[in-house]
């Protein structure tokens, strides 16, 4: 008896943007497709391997017409025809109930066929009949992840990290096949089975000219309700550490995906900052922000945001431990991880006065000497960043040094006949602050050169104003923008124009209940000021660089 597999191809066009970004697509799961690549061409390859009732069987080379490929296979004749694709991720079955392992890594490659370009992933599929036809269905939704090239070289694609914030993509699952086919959501007992990778290597290295795109399918078990997704995109240009972008979107349908686009932003390269001899490191893509309801932390999605008053951080009772509001001030060491001192909750930063701050970090003794955020459990990187990898301890808060480092001592490129320029005062899309220039920078062509580079005392504000197209040129070459912050107080918001960020180092030299952070103002900026750990700073964390 001859049974016939058919697959139909569904995959959402492609779109540009106007500026380097990454855009993020959910695809269907309800299509019966196999994965492809810009085509919509579907095919079966000669050599393939499918488990029919459990046994193994190898695909004859296929006929093709139109968007779709066709093949006929010789099977022991049954009342129902049972099949998994691709054979390597059966494991057993009971009736139609199939045991499937499902990857936690997939390695890219491409194929082409009918002048179609596809990824030629072996994604898994399930199919059904009681006839001589059975098509094939995916156990497996799609992330569509789009890379848009568009800079002035070719960018290298590393790899692709899709993670779950509560349920399972990978490893054993069960799928019950018939007429319908039900996949459950299953919730993840450990964090190796909420990730998968889409991997880059060898002579499957996705390389992207300048002006290209090119579009990936990272396969993932379909999820529960309530679930967030974080997809990490690792690229690089040839002579560079690899640099990262990040993207996080609401999933809120019960079991299945539908196509949407997830979000976007611009991905800079040459964003590499000295902070010691041995160390650089790339900067997070925007300030710390935490929320207390769900106990979600994630970066500002620009760099110039900063909440200042706005709800939550003027909240000043109780209510700020259960507060829906975002947060973007936190007391020194308020990572959430309890390093034995009394307010540690990122919730706490307003908490108290300098009568009672000692309750925010060791005041005497031998304890005083753990100065770097009480031996990092007051680092606020320790936490997964949601749309930061995911991840714990991928972050870290730069110490004192370190950020004299980044402003006073780096070499750096020089610009406009400033040589090592390291900062300069600016306002960007109408926001004061301090942007950072990484240590190989070119400034955009025909842009003014900014005025009083490396100027602490002089200049303001308004000597360097970009408007939003202007920091997106900026952007793209690697520059970084700390605003204006504010600080939080027992009662009230200081929203003078201020700059306020912490590093890991706490100050017991002259007042114990003080730490040091990074302050900069219209005629002033220090890398050393002492602070009271019950106020709220802002805090902007950075990957080491690999």
């Amino acid at each position: 008896m001859l049974l016939c597999a058919l697959v139909v191809l569904v995959l959402a066009g492609c779109q540009k943007y106007d500026f380097g970004m990454l855009k993020l697509v959910i695809e269907d799961m309800g299509g019966d497709a196999k994965m492809a690549v810009n085509g919509n061409v579907s095919y079966w390859a000669e050599g393939d391997k499918v488990r029919i009732n459990g046994n193994l069987v190898t695909i004859n080379p296929p006929s093709e017409s139109g968007n779709t490929a066709t093949t006929a296979i010789e099977v022991e004749s049954a009342d129902a025809y049972y099949g998994v694709y691709p054979s390597s991720i059966y494991s057993n079955n009971s009736g139609a109930s199939y045991t499937l392992n499902l990857p936690a890594t997939y390695t890219y490659a491409t194929t082409t066929r009918q002048n179609h370009t596809y990824q030629n992933l072996q994604t898994p599929m399930v199919g059904y009949t009681t006839n001589s036809n059975m098509q094939f269905k995916h156990v497996t939704a799609a992330i569509g992840v789009q890379v848009v090239n568009y800079y002035g070289f070719t960018v290298m694609v590393d790899s692709i990290i899709v993670s779950s914030n509560l349920y399972k993509l990978c490893g054993e699952t069960t799928v019950t096949i018939g007429n319908d086919i039900t996949v459950s959501a299953a919730d993840a007992t450990v964090d190796s089975t909420k990730r998968v990778k889409m991997k880059f290597d060898g002579g499957a290295t996705l390389s992207i000219l300048a002006g290209d795109s090119a579009t990936v399918q990272v396969p993932v078990l379909p999820v529960g309700s309530s679930n967030k997704f974080t997809v990490d995109v690792y690229l690089h240009k040839v002579d560079q550490v690899a640099v990262a972008a990040h993207f996080s979107k609401e999933q809120a349908s019960a079991h299945s995906m539908e196509r949407r686009m997830m979000g976007y932003a611009r991905t800079t390269f040459g964003g590499l900052f000295t902070v010691n001899s041995s160390l650089k490191v790339i900067i997070s893509q925007g300030n710390l922000q935490y929320q207390a309801s769900t106990g979600t932390w994630r970066f500002a999605t620009e760099q110039y945001t900063s909440i200042l008053d706005a709800a939550g951080n003027n909240v000043f009772d109780d209510s700020r431990s259960t507060q829906s509001a975002w947060i973007d001030l936190f007391g020194w060491g308020t990572s959430g991880y309890d390093h034995g001192n009394t307010y540690y909750m990122p919730y706490d930063y307003l908490v108290g006065s300098p009568s009672t701050a000692y309750g925010y970090g060791p005041k005497s003794g031998s304890n005083v000497t753990r100065n770097l955020m009480y031996d990092n459990n007051g680092d606020w990187g320790k936490n997964a960043i949601s749309n930061g990898g995911n991840m714990t301890s991928v972050w870290h808060t730069l110490t004192k040094g370190q950020i004299d480092t980044l402003l006073t001592r780096r070499s750096a490129s020089t610009i406009g006949g400033t040589t090592n320029a390291r900062y300069v005062k600016a306002v960007v899309n109408n926001i004061q602050g301090l942007i950072i220039f990484p240590d190989n920078y070119v400034h955009p062509t025909g842009m003014t050169v900014p005025g009083f580079i490396n100027t602490a005392t002089k200049g303001g504000w308004g000597s360097n104003t970009y408007n939003l197209n202007k920091w997106v040129k900026m952007e793209a070459a690697g520059a970084v923008f700390l605003p204006v912050t504010g600080r939080g107080s027992s009662s009230s918001i200081i929203t003078t124009s201020y700059g306020n960020y912490w590093s890991a180092t706490q100050d017991p030299s002259s007042s114990v209940y003080n730490a040091y952070c990074l302050r900069f103002y219209e005629s002033g900026l220090s890398v050393s000021e002492g602070a009271g750990r019950h106020y709220g700073h802002a805090v902007r964390l950075v990957k080491y660089a690999q």
